[in-house]
């Protein structure tokens, strides 16, 4: 139906692991990678779905250092957005929720007001408004744990 009314979307996902950070190369590569592809769709009149998958699930890693991640793969991947001239108001990020990892000691008591929070911050300092919609995966969590959202 969509595509009957000349409107598609597509998805290009880039997997970066906080388990084993990736380089700041490696960041920019992903980010590159991405908005070539944005560009490309939009060329073609499909509106892309934009998703730096960051790995939020594995590792014992922070709430505060899975919003560093995200915030600084966020930066890089606006960044190359604009450098392809990505027309932003055409595009859906779709992105995780800052969480810690599964292994981390916190993971069980992290309240979800503290993983809204992280994760409105990060998405502020990186996201221009001119992105008209951001969709979320769940970040490893159950459909319980993210109701309160």
């Amino acid at each position: 139906m969509a595509k009957e009314i000349g409107v598609a979307s597509t998805l290009k996902e880039q997997m970066l692991s906080k388990l084993q950070i990736p380089s700041n190369l490696a960041i920019e590569e992903n980010a590159r990678i991405l908005a070539r592809y944005a560009s490309v769709c939009q060329t073609h009149g499909i509106v892309p779905i934009v998703e730096p998958d960051i790995d939020v699930v594995n590792g014992d890693h922070s709430l505060e250092r899975a919003a560093e991640v995200s915030e600084a793969v966020l930066s890089s991947v606006f960044r190359a957005l604009a450098e392809y001239n990505v027309y932003l108001e055409g595009i859906v990020l779709k992105t995780s929720m800052s969480v810690p990892g599964k292994k981390a000691a916190t993971f069980a008591s992290t309240r979800p007001e503290d993983i809204a929070k992280a994760t409105v911050t990060a998405l502020g300092r990186t996201v221009p408004p001119a992105v008209p919609g951001i969709a979320f995966l769940s970040g490893g969590q159950t459909e319980e744990q993210v109701k309160p959202f």
